[in-house]
Parts: C-alpha cells; structure tokens; sequence
C-alpha cells in the first residue's frame, strides 16, 4: 500500500474526511517509515500519531511538533493490511544511530537490498575483520576523517549483526548495548561503587576475579584456568600476547628483561640446529618457540608485538619503494641487478631516511 493509498484507509476507518490533513499529519514523526512503532486515534477521530517513548500525541510536521499529554492510552490501532517497507529516509528527526538502524532494517526488508538480504552472520565475518584492520591503519596514520568512516564501518557492522539477530527473535541492538553497558558496570565497583583501586595493576587484577566470577556463575568449574576466555581466534601475535599477560598477572613471568634474551639467544641456537640437521618438523617447532620468546620479550617491555611488527613491516616497504624509485632513476628495474647492487642501494636509502 503506497501512503496516499493508506492515508485514504485511514480517512475511512477514523472518518477523517480532510485526505490532504490526514496525509500531512502521517508524515510526521517517525510513522511512516515504521508503522509498527505507532498508534493512532484521538477524540475527535482525527488521526494523530502517538509517540510511544514519550506517551505524547504528535501534531504537527517533520519540523515542529506539539506535544498534548495527560490523556488515556488510545485503543490499539485497527488491523491494517500488508504494506511494503516506505521507502522513506528518517534523516532530519531521528538520532543518527536509529537513522542508520532502520536504514539498515529497510536494507534488509523484503523490498529491500538483494545483497543485504543475503548476508549472515558467517559471510559478514570476514568483513568485520577487515574493517577491524583498516580502522587500526587509520589510527596508526594519524588520519581523522579515515578512522571516523572506519569506525562508522564497524558500526555498520555491529547493527547488521543486531538486525540479523532481531529478524530471527534472538536479540536485538537495545539487548546488545544493555548487555555491555551492565558488564561495565559491573566490572568497574572501583567506580560505580565504593570500593577504589590505585593502578591499573590492581584493576586488571580485579577485572579478572570478576571475570572469573561471572564464569564459575554460567556453570564453569570453579578451578578454571587463567588462560580460559582467551580466543582461539585471535591473530597469533595477539594470541600469544594475551596469553602470556594472563599466566604472568597469577606470577608466571620473566622477572627481568635480560632474562628473556637469553631465552631468545637458546632458542636461536635451537633453530640453527635444526636448520644443519634437515628435519624440517623440528625446525618448524623451534621457529614457533622462538617467535613466542619475542613475543614475550616486547610483552615485558610493555610493546605490543602485532604494532612493532606492523612498524617494521611500514618502514621495509618505505624502504623498498625508495629502492625501485632509484633503479629507475637509473634506468634498470630490480630484476636486472644483482644482490650486491640492491644492497648498496639499500644501505643509501636507509643513511637517506
């Protein structure tokens, strides 16, 4: 039903007989693009849309409305027939989160987007990992405007999950922001109670007691691991980071950094052996170890490993493009010098830097 037609259906069964009046007044707030969250009625049977979050009749336009409250919950709204999801943009009224939420709800209505409609949790997985990633580029260059449409992105992300979720009766975006909002609360009483912490040691501490608390309350054994709850999913730099950090915060830890050298110097003594004895499956092993051992080492040292890396990785591509820039410069291409020349170049570049 298109909304002149239904503003016609609404003439009929209030008596409204001012077409244009009805018409006008239903374009106001928040009704035509979501019928389901209205009731209309009142006195004189005129149809007004009833603002279910204040407990108000709405008359008026988009622009300016005024507000008539003190009055009797009106009857439920008649049954109405099937209607296809208006194509109406809530922008000018709406909060910018409900805008982008029920644009998403239109996306994935029946006459909605055929690609959005499609989507499931599992195919929405690899996007959200690269949203994840291309919002962390944005923070490492400095670049607001980026990191504010990344953000935006994983946003996107977050109610396209909560749609899914809501169409199939399981949960919805209110459940999901009430679920975090109560887990902050809970897992701050160095702030919302009267309890206080004096570093971020004795917080991290406590955030995992809580943790721990509220498993052993799901039915977890009360001698669960500390390493319980860290994801087996996580890239493996930030694995083994998290890892280590939850053995070390119950005492098993390096005491000094000159200690976790020395582990890594053994462990590349171990991988050299490996490399002269050929066995391939021993040497992959002690190449793990040894990763780990740094990992550790910049754990300690209070760097996280998946960011150095990522620098490191930065600056040997800033590096091998000032490479190829001053080949050309010299009329060859890479493929046509020999080591010893690339390393030459090389060692100018990084004098240049």
């Amino acid at each position: 039903m298109n909304p002149l037609a239904l503003c016609k259906y609404l003439s009929i069964r209030h008596g409204a007989g001012d077409e244009t009046r009805t018409r006008d007044i239903f374009l106001g707030k928040e009704v035509l693009y979501q019928l389901s969250y209205t009731r209309i009625f009142n006195s004189s049977r005129r149809p007004l849309p009833f603002d279910r979050r204040s407990g108000s009749k709405i008359r008026g336009n988009l622009f300016g409305c005024k507000r008539f409250s003190n009055f009797e919950s009106p009857p439920p709204f008649p049954t109405m027939p099937a209607m296809s999801t208006p194509s109406l943009d809530p922008a000018s009224h709406l909060p910018q989160v409900a805008r982008l939420r029920d644009i998403v709800a239109k996306l994935r209505a029946p006459d909605g987007c055929p690609w959005d409609r499609e989507q499931t949790h599992a195919s929405l997985r690899a996007g959200a990992i690269e949203e994840v990633y291309e919002m962390i580029e944005a923070i490492d260059a400095g670049d607001d405007p980026h990191f504010k449409e990344e953000l935006g992105d994983l946003l996107l992300q977050v109610i396209m999950h909560a749609q899914i979720a809501g169409e199939q009766h399981r949960f919805d975006l209110e459940a999901v922001a009430a679920d975090v909002a109560d887990k902050l609360v809970r897992r701050h009483p160095h702030v919302f109670g009267e309890h206080r912490l004096g570093d971020s040691d004795a917080v991290l501490r406590q955030w995992d007691q809580i943790k721990k608390t509220e498993r052993q309350s799901k039915g977890a054994p009360a001698n669960a691991s500390a390493l319980d709850g860290v994801s087996a999913a996580l890239p493996a730099l930030m694995r083994a980071d998290k890892v280590q950090k939850r053995a070390a915060r119950v005492g098993f830890d390096w005491e000094q950094l000159h200690a976790i050298v020395e582990k890594i110097r053994e462990e590349v003594a171990e991988v050299e052996h490996e490399i002269q004895s050929g066995n391939r499956a021993n040497l992959e092993d002690e190449l793990g170890d040894l990763l780990f051992a740094v990992v550790n080492l910049t754990r300690k040292a209070k760097f996280d490993a998946e960011i150095l890396l990522n620098q490191a990785t930065n600056k040997f591509v800033r590096r091998f493009h000032a490479l190829e820039a001053e080949a050309a410069r010299a009329g060859q291409s890479l493929p046509q010098l020999s080591l010893p020349e690339m390393d030459l170049i090389w060692e100018r570049v990084k004098k240049a830097e």
